[in-house]
């Protein structure tokens, strides 16, 4: 049986990892791609420390959350994001829409802002390969399922 002030507690997780995934998508501007997505939120939980857990496992291209899944989902059919393919790239675009960028206006601190900017100082400008490489050097673990 769940008590309120657990589901209430949940919700507010929740909010704070949507916040956090449409923070991300909108100071890159745009993200290529659902892997890249991922590495970037398992890069930022693991070596930012936000106070969020996406509960990631190996899969297929190192590092998976069906959590962000999810949330991607929630967020695209609730007018807070919007992907199409790209046929040039051959993947899926992210994009914050307007109403995205109202929710996340003055939803997150300054300190895990800072958090997020920084992470992107840091990964912007690499290809998949490369942030995909970097992953797996680090977190060997999360390669156990890899096809990459």
């Amino acid at each position: 049986m769940k008590i309120k002030g657990e589901d209430l507690n949940m919700e507010k997780i929740r909010n704070k990892q949507l916040d956090i995934i449409l923070q991300l998508i909108f100071n890159f501007k745009q993200i290529k791609g659902k892997t890249r997505l991922m590495k970037y939120l398992f890069l930022l939980e693991k070596e930012v420390s936000i106070d969020v857990y996406f509960n990631f496992h190996p899969k297929h291209y190192g590092p998976y959350s069906k959590e962000i899944e999810e949330d991607l989902k929630f967020l695209e059919e609730n007018g807070f994001i919007h992907s199409f393919y790209d046929r040039d790239e051959k993947t899926i675009i992210y994009a914050i829409t307007d109403k995205g960028f109202i929710k996340i206006k003055d939803s997150l601190n300054n300190k895990t802002q800072d958090k997020i900017k920084n992470i992107i100082s840091n990964l912007e400008g690499l290809s998949l390969k490369e942030l995909i490489n970097i992953v797996y050097s680090k977190y060997p673990e999360y390669t156990l399922l890899s096809r990459y």
